[in-house]
């Protein structure tokens, strides 16, 4: 989540609700619901595989 004034940078926001006085005026959760699918998640670099085993020998 990012709370911002500028709009510039709202603008790459995948969603943005705007307030007045403390009351929701504008929200773009329609057009949002398809934007962060679309987004793919970064790849683990070091893989599955590279995470320290844990303590008892159970990973």
């Amino acid at each position: 989540m990012v709370i911002t004034h500028d709009q510039v940078i709202a603008a790459h926001m995948p969603r943005q609700i705007h307030m007045l006085d403390g009351q929701i005026t504008s929200d773009t959760a329609a057009t949002a619901a398809r934007g962060p699918a679309s987004i793919p998640a970064p790849a683990n670099p070091r893989g599955p595989a590279a995470s320290p085993p844990r303590p008892g020998g159970f990973s």
